[in-house]
Formats: C-alpha cells, sequence, structure tokens
C-alpha cells in the first residue's frame, strides 16, 4: 500500500517540478533526507526516486523561461573549485578502490544540488518552503527512528 501511495504522489508530484524548478528542487530535497525507498518493500523499493527527480529538476532548470542568473557568491565558487580537486584527488588515490568515486560521485550530486537551490529558490517564500522540505524530510526519519528505539527499549540504532 506505501508503494502505491508513493508511486501516485510522484506522479503527481513530477509534472509540477517539470513546470515549477522550485518544486522539483524541494522534491529533490525531500526524497534526499527521507529516503523513501528504505520504508518500503514492494516495487517502488528499487526504484530510485531520489536520481528521478534530480533528472527531471535538472531539465525543469534548463528549459525554465523565469530562471534567473546563476548567483555566484564565495561558497558558490568554493564548491566548484572542490569538484577538480576532488577529480583530481579521485584519480591520483593510493588505493584504487571504488569507494573513491563513490565519495566523487556524491560529492557531484551536492554540488549540484547547490546550484539548482541557487537557481530556483528566488523568493522568500519558495525559501521557507525548502526550509519547511527539509523540516518534513529530517522530521519523520527522526520520528520513525525515535519510535523503533521506544518500541524496542533502547536497542535500536537511527543511522
Amino acid at each position: 500500500m506505501r508503494d502505491v501511495a508513493l508511486l501516485l504522489g510522484c506522479l503527481a508530484m513530477l509534472p509540477l517540478a517539470l513546470r515549477f524548478p522550485h518544486i522539483g528542487v524541494m522534491l529533490w530535497v525531500w526524497t534526499g533526507l527521507l529516503a523513501p525507498g528504505d520504508y518500503l518493500w514492494g516495487f517502488m523499493a528499487a526504484v530510485p526516486l531520489n536520481k528521478i527527480v534530480a533528472a527531471v529538476t535538472v531539465v525543469a532548470l534548463l528549459v525554465a523561461k523565469d530562471r534567473r542568473p546563476l548567483y555566484a557568491d564565495a561558497t558558490l565558487l568554493l564548491i566548484a573549485a572542490l569538484l577538480p580537486l576532488g577529480l583530481l584527488s579521485a584519480t591520483q588515490s593510493i588505493s584504487a578502490s571504488p569507494e573513491v568515486w563513490v565519495i566523487f560521485e556524491k560529492t557531484l550530486k551536492v554540488a549540484v544540488l547547490c546550484v539548482a537551490v541557487t537557481l530556483a529558490m528566488t523568493t522568500r517564500l519558495r525559501l521557507y518552503s525548502l526550509l519547511l522540505a527539509i523540516v518534513l524530510g529530517l522530521g519523520l526519519t527522526a520520528a520513525v527512528g525515535g519510535l523503533a528505539f521506544i518500541a524496542t527499549g533502547g536497542a535500536h540504532r537511527l543511522r
């Protein structure tokens, strides 16, 4: 039942995310923080929902009519400078383990999300909505973890 509910919710939100990039950014942050696939056991558990939402949001940002030019402040420039450094570090790593590239891929995703937030969150209301998405994502994870902690008498560990 949860799988069907999440599927219907995503089918309702993805067209909105394609039309309004700020909704896509909020959905991207929410799915990244909540990780809804961890709470599913059916057909939706294997769907990379965060990657789908991220791709739809990037496409929406590229075709948006009302987007503003990229505001490159010091923080965004430092994040952009971190990417070539991370790439250099990954290519010149002493250990040739695939974990190096996993870490670089995560760094690249965070950098793309930072650029998406900078491009899409142009008003105070959109920024407050993003904060609400963060609170809902973290709050639901904390509530479920807290209830599991109480139900198991402290044996459950939230990671």
